[in-house]
């Protein structure tokens, strides 16, 4: 309630010596800077060493102690009050409880909370370690940090910034890597485009597997800045889906357009689209058959001469 709000009430709970589960009620997920402050209040608490009380007392003047009662919880003429630890001059926990309790809050032993999560509609639950259990954890991550330290020949605070050089530095490398192994793709398909020649006009056609629409009209782009005269017909597959680029080259445009083209193809397809007449694009779930698509392109050149 300290670090999160007075809103927050108890939903449901498990303790025992190793470890305990509380949830409470709270709508959005706990930043990690508040969860490390709740362990840190927590361990405060239990590093007092203090006493822990109990009273047996009326319902009523348990309430007037301002203890804390379970929400639907019924409770008879006298209850279990349990008071343990001190912050800010006063009682640090009031609660009514029957359960059973150690007798000082340092036999709880370190605090360490291991997870926070949803688990219902406005309802969080934070996990926690307690005892030799969080002691053997905690000495697990030190060994783990030590072994790090090592292997990145640092210390400290040094182990994470190292840590973000190297994730930086491997992110540029298979960005590099995927560049160069794009441009090889594209140099080998470029290189191997089939070509035919429909009077002046050089019709290229190729049909592609597994490349992503970016990557076609990248292909595109490359393609025309190294032909003349030519009509080029790109088909792309990518997860089952259809992708036609049609470019014209400059010195054609005058003359062909790419957007019909692609509007020809798509009587007999189900390709939507268009563009302009040196570049248009279209996609759809089949594009028709390759010699339908060039027999229907030749017609078309044919027409136009």
């Amino acid at each position: 309630r300290q670090i999160l709000g007075d809103h927050i009430s108890q939903k449901g709970s498990l303790v025992n010596d190793k470890r305990l589960r509380f949830d409470f009620s709270h709508q959005k997920p706990i930043p990690n800077d508040d969860i490390l402050e709740i362990e840190k209040i927590a361990n405060y608490i239990v590093m007092q060493n203090n006493s822990v009380e109990t009273q047996i007392m009326s319902t009523d003047d348990a309430m007037k102690t301002g203890a804390r009662a379970l929400f639907g919880e019924k409770y008879g003429e006298e209850v279990r009050v349990v008071s343990m630890g001190n912050f800010n001059d006063k009682k640090f926990s009031v609660e009514l409880c029957g359960g059973t309790h150690v007798k000082n809050t340092g036999d709880i032993g370190p605090i360490k909370i291991m997870a926070e999560q949803g688990i219902a509609s406005g309802v969080r639950r934070i996990e926690a370690i307690t005892g030799q259990d969080a002691i053997d954890y905690l000495s697990k991550q030190n060994s783990r940090m030590i072994k790090a330290g090592e292997l990145l020949n640092a210390q400290g605070d040094d182990i994470i910034e190292k840590l973000e050089v190297l994730i930086k530095q491997k992110r540029n490398i298979e960005k590099e890597l995927d560049t160069l192994t794009q441009k090889d793709k594209f140099k080998n398909i470029s290189d191997n485009l089939e070509e035919l020649m429909v009077g002046d006009v050089n019709l290229i056609y190729q049909n592609l597997d597994d490349v992503s629409p970016k990557d076609l009209r990248k292909l595109m782009d490359d393609t025309k800045a190294k032909v003349k005269s030519s009509i080029i017909i790109l088909i792309g597959d990518q997860d089952g889906k259809k992708m036609l680029i049609v470019g014209v080259t400059n010195d054609l445009i005058d003359k062909y357009s790419a957007n019909e083209i692609v509007k020809i193809i798509s009587t007999f397809s189900d390709i939507k689209g268009g563009g302009r007449n040196d570049m248009a694009q279209a996609g759809g779930s089949n594009v028709g058959e390759k010699n339908k698509i060039i027999d229907s392109v030749t017609v078309y050149i044919s027409d136009k001469s």
